[in-house]
């Protein structure tokens, strides 16, 4: 890792942990924190440390540490001497990031080559790997690769995982879709799962400045758990955004009717106060 094209590679060390003394902290951290690195040693693997000319969030130079293993060849998702090659790291010709023997990945993928049958159980489990390291795009490839093999008492539990790697990929749709499916298979399980998922695409599309589709899903969300006085406040202040008083005005009512004594209900009684106002001056307008 470079920063302004500067740096300098230290001489080949010979441990594998780093103490990172607290001497500063980035403005958006509330105080130092002082970290010991531990990097697990591998055969063949060489640990070292690349020194930073400055940081976009602390003045003066950082230090950044790797740990580089040579192999003599081979394909991302596949093994290569002991080491299971994850994917290319872009723009580096032959460079791989890669996981050790020890690894679950590695394990997985040995047994495969190894000759195993060709068993769904095993695929998923390599498919939940990739998901949890936060490799989504492969994640996903592989959910939808193996989605017909799955056998009926595993679907539940694979169309929960595969939703995750979906909405990891921003196939929002496609989320709800398998998430949903889950549910329809285990309701037990997984009906609770569904406030969160409205919400986390909601999110989404607040993010991205689609107040609509945040409005929509947080319907949903309403929808789902109505009792919820967190969710009638979240939507009232969508619905504020998008100059719907009268909504917002409702929404805020009914914050103060599940919670009487909510920690905003002053702020809450005067954000009323203030929609119907506004509701009342716009149907003058338009008459």
């Amino acid at each position: 890792m470079t920063q302004n094209g500067m740096h300098s590679v230290y001489p080949y060390l010979d441990r594998n942990w780093f103490d990172a003394p607290a001497w500063d902290h980035a403005w958006w951290q509330k105080q130092k924190k002082r970290v010991l690195l531990y990097l697990h040693p591998g055969k063949g693997l060489v640990i070292n440390q690349v020194e930073h000319s400055s940081s976009q969030d602390i003045k003066g130079s950082i230090h950044s540490s790797f740990a580089k293993a040579t192999v003599k060849a081979g394909k991302p998702a596949t093994i290569s001497d002991d080491w299971y090659l994850i994917e290319a790291v872009p723009g580096q010709k032959d460079v791989f990031r890669a996981a050790p023997q020890k690894s679950a990945i590695y394990q997985v993928c040995r047994v495969i080559e190894d000759g195993i049958k060709d068993r769904p159980d095993i695929h998923f489990l390599r498919a939940n790997i990739y998901l949890n390291a936060r490799r989504y795009r492969q994640a996903y490839r592989m959910f939808k690769k193996i989605e017909q093999t799955i056998p009926k008492e595993d679907k539940a539990l694979f169309y929960y995982y595969y939703a995750k790697a979906a909405f990891g990929v921003g196939k929002y749709g496609e989320y709800l879709k398998h998430l949903d499916q889950a549910i329809s298979l285990d309701k037990e399980a997984y009906q609770s799962t569904l406030v969160d998922a409205y919400l986390k695409v909601a999110e989404q599309y607040n993010q991205t400045g689609q107040l609509d589709k945040y409005i929509e899903y947080l319907v949903k969300a309403v929808g789902e758990s109505p009792q919820t006085a967190s969710l009638h406040l979240k939507l009232g202040y969508a619905y504020e955004e998008d100059r719907q008083y009268s909504k917002a005005a409702d929404q805020w009512q009914m914050v103060l009717d599940l919670e009487p004594d909510h920690a905003k209900r002053m702020e809450l009684k005067s954000l009323i106060q203030k929609a119907r106002h506004q509701t009342a001056e716009s149907k003058k307008t338009t008459d």
